[in-house]
């Protein structure tokens, strides 16, 4: 018994140093794996985040992911670019060269958009920016601002949308539809915000926006009959601007009817340039056929008096139809700089639904980096 004990003694602390050895291996192994682990999930991040940092200093489209058909719909029945990290403002600047956008489903969030040309060693100006060339079939842009560098003599389009661009089958772009939307965003500076060639269906929702210069929309003619033209506008204020939409051609690109063109605006301040009307051509008239095809709907906007609808008209504005639109005079908190504050509407005699003031809401767009201060607008030019 004696000996049976001692051997089973000295069997066990064997036994406890052998279970003690492999349970300090086994550890050592967890441990060097996790190391491991947070080693290389750590290298992937700083290289993505690297590879991000670099694409928006590099003025590559940045922040977007493409909307998948199951995610958050609008009150449209329309999918909601999905959420992104948020990652600070951002500022890309677009010089000589366009910055061209072909990503499906682009989004930009927080980024403030300058325009710059190349310069001499004197300052002078050699060339003028360029445009944003937007080559997708939509677009959203969010919280951001577009505005010149100080300096700039001939400042371009904010953003040229070229969709769907060069089609050999003339019939095929009438069977797309290109779709741009912009929240709490402000365009100050410029010729303009959009200029576009509506060849197929297009859309724009504009929804609390400051527009301080040249036309809101510039179309280069007017859509076919099979081609609707769209505009939403929700809480937006064009001040001491151009047109809300100004067309370069208003003869009909075949000698069929001209497409329908529908605005439909809600609590939305015009305050125009002197001389602007909310709709404009640089060639041809507003013809009979032409305006028969305008419709504009909504209630609670505001046009300021002496303000047309029609530049230039042949017929009386009577013709147009036009509803939730009202004349008064305007007054806002201050000059027509970008700062939002300044122009939120202060005074209206137009009898409105809510005691709310029409136009842009500046709490949504006051931490934006602020633009130039400006007094007059821009005139727009050729694309």
């Amino acid at each position: 018994m004696a000996g049976l004990k001692e051997w089973s003694s000295g069997s066990n602390g064997r036994g406890i140093t052998a279970v003690r050895a492999a349970a300090a291996v086994l550890f050592a192994a967890i441990l060097l794996a996790g190391v491991a682990s947070f080693l290389c999930r750590n290298r992937r991040n700083s290289i993505a985040e690297a590879t991000l940092e670099e694409r928006v200093r590099t003025a590559t489209v940045e922040k977007f992911r493409p909307v998948d058909p199951g995610e958050e719909k609008d009150g449209q029945g329309e999918s909601l670019p999905p959420p992104v990290a948020d990652l600070g403002r951002r500022e890309i600047v677009i010089g000589p060269d366009a910055l061209s956008v072909d990503e499906p489903n682009a989004r930009f969030s927080d980024v403030d958009f300058v325009y710059v040309g190349n310069t001499e060693d004197g300052g002078k100006e050699t060339s003028t920016p360029r445009s944003i060339r937007l080559l997708s079939s939509r677009a959203t842009f969010e919280r951001c601002t577009f505005r010149p560098r100080g300096g700039t003599a001939a400042p371009p389009m904010a953003i040229v949308w070229d969709f769907p661009g060069e089609s050999n089958e003339p019939d095929e772009p009438r069977l797309l539809t290109g779709k741009l939307v912009f929240r709490d965003c402000i365009f100050a500076g410029l010729a303009g915000a959009v200029a576009c060639d509506p060849r197929c269906s297009l859309v724009f929702e504009f929804d609390n926006v400051l527009h301080l210069c040249g036309p809101l929309v510039r179309a280069r003619s007017f859509p076919a009959a099979d081609s609707p033209f769209l505009i939403r506008l929700s809480r937006c204020t064009l001040r001491e601007s151009g047109p809300l939409i100004l067309w370069k051609n208003l003869s009909p690109r075949s000698k069929r009817m001209p497409g329908p063109i529908r605005v439909e605006a809600k609590a939305c301040v015009f305050a125009l340039g002197s001389g602007a009307g909310l709709f404009g051509a640089e060639e041809g008239r507003f013809t009979e056929g032409i305006v028969a095809r305008l419709t504009w709907t909504g209630e609670g906007s505001i046009l300021a008096p002496g303000s047309p609808i029609f530049v230039p008209f042949s017929q009386s504005e009577e013709d147009a139809a036009v509803r939730g639109l009202v004349r008064s005079t305007i007054g806002f908190a201050g000059l027509p700089t970008n700062r939002p504050d300044d122009n939120a509407a202060r005074e209206w005699r137009a009898p409105l639904k809510t005691p709310a003031p029409p136009g842009i809401v500046p709490s949504r767009i006051r931490g934006l980096r602020r633009c130039s201060t400006l007094g007059t607008r821009t005139e727009s030019r050729g694309d």
